[in-house]
């Protein structure tokens, strides 16, 4: 339900995820202007609006062999909160890490009595919470050190913090440019 409320919204419908092809029939699909034919097993990065339907038939699944893990978060962690600059960073983090922990809840879901199936998708969030944590922090000096919207600092953030750290410059720029405006005038009623 979650990857099909992502298709919808613009800023998620590009995101390309990886799949595996799992029906026995091949599959055909229209990938920007190109058709392609799948077959069982293929492996293939595709943007969700493309990946959601075939996963909807049953035609294909992710494939979680593809997506971050536990390893590569904490690096990532480690990195963040150790580092003072914004690290570089697919800018598709947050969706890909969202469906690997859609795909680990699934999996508890399907066997509960297994414990460290469960402490790996506790873990996980965890890191994940304590990324977002730094990533946030570090925007927001970011922006607070110069509400003027820099290029040059987007290049390391997700989609997500991108238009975070926009609303965040312009809500800035404007409180300053009201407050300067109100002190030029000097009008208090």
């Amino acid at each position: 339900m979650m990857m099909e409320n992502l298709i919808h919204t613009v800023l998620f419908s590009d995101t390309e995820i990886p799949v595996v092809i799992t029906s026995e029939k091949k599959v055909d699909v229209a990938f920007n202007g190109i058709r392609l034919e799948l077959r069982k097993g293929l492996k293939r990065e595709l943007p969700l609006k493309y990946a959601i339907p075939l996963m909807r038939r049953n035609l294909a699944k992710v494939d979680v062999t593809r997506l971050y893990t536990k390893g590569q978060i904490n690096k990532i962690r480690w990195k963040e909160e150790r580092i003072e600059t914004l690290q570089e960073i697919d800018e598709d983090f947050y969706v890909k890490v969202r469906i690997l922990l859609k795909n680990l809840e699934q999996e508890v879901k399907e066997n509960p009595d297994n414990i460290e199936l469960l402490s790996t998708l506790r873990q996980i969030k965890i890191s994940v919470i304590d990324i977002i944590k730094a990533r946030f922090q570090k925007i927001v000096k970011m922006a607070l050190m110069n509400p003027e919207v820099s290029r040059e600092l987007l290049k390391n953030m997700t989609k997500e913090e991108r238009l975070l750290y926009v609303q965040v410059c312009d809500l800035l720029s404007y409180w300053y440019d009201s407050m300067q405006k109100f002190v030029d005038r000097g009008e208090v009623l």
